[in-house]
Order: structure tokens, then C-alpha cells, then sequence
């Protein structure tokens, strides 16, 4: 990914980044502000809360204080918790540290109006058990992204689909099978399924009860 680390011995004391909000929503914009810097090329990364590691590219300090700003939308996918922004300077060897909060944000902000509907079966599941979605109310053939959101908040990728003619995602004799673990198992409690159509911009929630031992199909 193009991470530089940093070295054994970084000045530290002379750079500093500044962060706002420093507590902000999936889905919103976080800007990042870095000073002490020389006129020189700055090297930015972002630390994930699962220890995920995302290169920034590079941005160029300019002016007597040294300055460059950043800015990251985030994905309504990222999971919550502690992030951090690490920025080297290329020529100097100056490290900066910033650390900021990712909360759950609105799933629906963006959403068209549109009606669009995600069944999962069945409700209640083993921690090693199999889930099989159904959707419906897409736009006519359009790409629909899919994740799952566990009750510890991390986020998985599940792949995208197209919809049919009809809007569907699924028909009724095809549902989407998604396992809920590979190896260790998903944790117990609420874990929702999202559906976005790319398109139309409609987005379908559904949730299933993960529970830590078999149990039988029906409602919590």
C-alpha cells in the first residue's frame, strides 16, 4: 500500500496535526490541518481501529509554518471506533500523530424516497450458521454494493449484485447465501445486513439475531 514507516528516531516535538471533528458520524467529512513541517513532501496514512493501515498519498507543506490539509470523506462502511492520521515528512523525518472518533452515522441520509425491501431468513442463527437474503424495489439493472454490520460494529463486504428487470436482487427461487462465520464465528447479538442500489441511491436494512449456540428458525 505504499506505507512509510516511520524512522527510529522521529522529531516529533516540531509537528503536530490538528483534526475537526474530532468526533464524526459514518458518512460525514473529517479535515486534517498539519504545521511544523519544512517546505517538503508529507507522507499520510490512516490507522484503522482493527489495525488496518490505508495509505493518504502525500501532500506538500508550504510557507514558513510548514502547512498542508487533508481531507476524508467516510464510508458509511467504516467501522467505528478509534482512528488515527500519521503524517512523515519526507525530507525531514518530522512525525504527527492525530487520533479521532468514527460513531455509527445514519444509514438512511442520501437514501432516495423509492421503497426498497430486504428479508433475511431466517431471523435467528447460530454463530456458524448459513443466512439467505432476498431484495426487492431496485432500479431496473443496476449495481446493488452489499455489507454486514456485526453487533461489535465491524463491517464485512459481501459482494455487489445486479438487479433484475423487475428491481429484484433476488428472486424468490435464488436467495443469496451469505455465512455468518468462517472460522471463528460472528458474535453474538444484532447483526444488520444493508443493501445500496448505486443508482438509485435506495438502501434496504434488515437484521438477524446471531445467538451463541443452535437454535431453532423463528423470532427472538
Amino acid at each position: 500500500m505504499g506505507v512509510r514507516a516511520a524512522p527510529w528516531s522521529p522529531q516529533m516535538s516540531d509537528a503536530t496535526i490538528t483534526v475537526a471533528p474530532a468526533t464524526a458520524a459514518q458518512g460525514e467529512t473529517v479535515t486534517f490541518t498539519g504545521s511544523g513541517y519544512q517546505n517538503e513532501k508529507v507522507a499520510l496514512w490512516l490507522t484503522y481501529p482493527d489495525g488496518r493501515v490505508k495509505d493518504q498519498g502525500v501532500r506538500v507543506a508550504e510557507g514558513a509554518p510548514g502547512t498542508w490539509s487533508h481531507t476524508i470523506t467516510l464510508d458509511r462502511r467504516d467501522p467505528t471506533g478509534d482512528y488515527f492520521l500519521t503524517g512523515q515528512g519526507l525530507d525531514s523525518g518530522r512525525v504527527a500523530i492525530v487520533s479521532f472518533t468514527v460513531t455509527a452515522g445514519n444509514p438512511l441520509a442520501g437514501a432516495s424516497t423509492g421503497e426498497a425491501d430486504l428479508v433475511a431468513i431466517p431471523l435467528v442463527v447460530s454463530r456458524e450458521g448459513v443466512v439467505q437474503l432476498q431484495g426487492r424495489g431496485f432500479a431496473p439493472q443496476e449495481e446493488v454494493a452489499m455489507w454486514m454490520t456485526e453487533s461489535d460494529g465491524r463491517v464485512w463486504a459481501i459482494r455487489n449484485l445486479k438487479a433484475s428487470d423487475e428491481g429484484t436482487i433476488f428472486t424468490a427461487g435464488r436467495l443469496l447465501t451469505v455465512p455468518i462465520a468462517a472460522e471463528i464465528g460472528s458474535p453474538a447479538g444484532k447483526t444488520y445486513f444493508t443493501a445500496f442500489g448505486k443508482k438509485s441511491q435506495r438502501i434496504a436494512i434488515t437484521h438477524i439475531i446471531v445467538v451463541a449456540e443452535a437454535q431453532s428458525e423463528g423470532t427472538p
